[in-house]
Parts: structure tokens; sequence; C-alpha cells
């Protein structure tokens, strides 16, 4: 497998060739259903992506006709859910602003910075966390009528830090 691909489907393996450096600590790992996902959207209009998003992950954002920033927004969001069942729950007073999805580099792999109760969390595990996405057509069944999913999937590590390291 080429160093350049992060995340890649081997028969149904997922296989994360890029993460932190460091012992795995956590995963978690959330299916994203598109066409539910805009559904909640339409219904909600722009609260509900003021409550979920950071300002950079919806800038430019048009919610109301642009069906790939929702797909987009989707697969932040289940990177997001990922994240939270990484650290077993939200904790008081953290909700899913406080944790901001980087943009993918060139191998998919995308940095999460987490804000007030969730930072202090991973600090006092000493955790550092990437996510991604795994377009679910590679591994589930789907067609133009079917479901319209991806997988969403976020790691975490602790112990060394500083370089980045291939499994």
């Amino acid at each position: 497998m080429s160093r350049s691909t992060a995340v890649a489907a081997v028969g149904e393996v997922l296989t994360v060739t890029r993460i932190p450096a460091g012992r795995l600590w956590g995963a978690g790992v959330d299916v994203i259903d598109h066409d539910r996902f805009a559904l909640a959207i339409r219904r909600t209009g722009p609260g509900l992506l003021r409550r979920v998003f950071d300002d950079s992950e919806r800038s430019g954002t048009d919610w109301s006709r642009d069906g790939d920033e929702l797909a987009r927004l989707g697969r932040l969001f289940g990177i997001k859910e990922s994240v939270v069942k990484i650290a077993g729950g939200l904790p008081t007073g953290a909700g899913y602003r406080s944790i901001v999805v980087g943009e993918a580099g060139d191998d998919g792999v995308r940095p999460i910075e987490l804000r007030g109760a969730l930072a202090r969390w991973a600090v006092g595990e000493q955790v550092k966390l990437v996510g991604g996405v795994l377009p679910a057509g590679r591994m589930l069944p789907s067609g133009p009528s079917g479901p319209h999913l991806d997988l969403c999937w976020a790691a975490a590590t602790c112990g060394e830090s500083g370089t980045e390291q291939a499994w």
C-alpha cells in the first residue's frame, strides 16, 4: 500500500497507515447516513450548524442547496461522533463545537483540535487525536437508491510526541 494513502480497504479490514506516534489509546468509529443528516439540517436550519460546527468548519456553507457541502459536514459530524466515543461521552461543559476537525492532508488524515473540557481531558490522558473517512461504498454495497453512507473514524494515541509513525 502506498504511504500517501491514509486509509484503505483491504478485504473488510480497515488499515490506517499514519497516526501520531505512540501507543494506541483508543479508537472510535461512526457510520454517517448522509440522507438522514441532510434531512436533520434542512429541518433545523442554520441553528444546528452553529451548535455543532466551529466557524472554520462551516465557512462558506450553503446548507439549503449544496449536497456536496452537506456531505462534507456529515463526514465532519461522523468524525466528531467518533471522538465522543473515544472520550466516553462529552464531559460537562463540552459540546460538539469543542471538537474541531481540521482539513485532510494529502493522505486523508485530519488533525483534531479539542477545546475546553475535552482539551483538559486529552491533556489529563496525554492523548493526541486524528480522524478520517472511508467512503462506505468501498466496503458496503450502495447504489443510487441505497443508503449513502460513510465510515468515519478517530484514533487517540498516547506516549511519544512530535513525530508520526506508520503502522
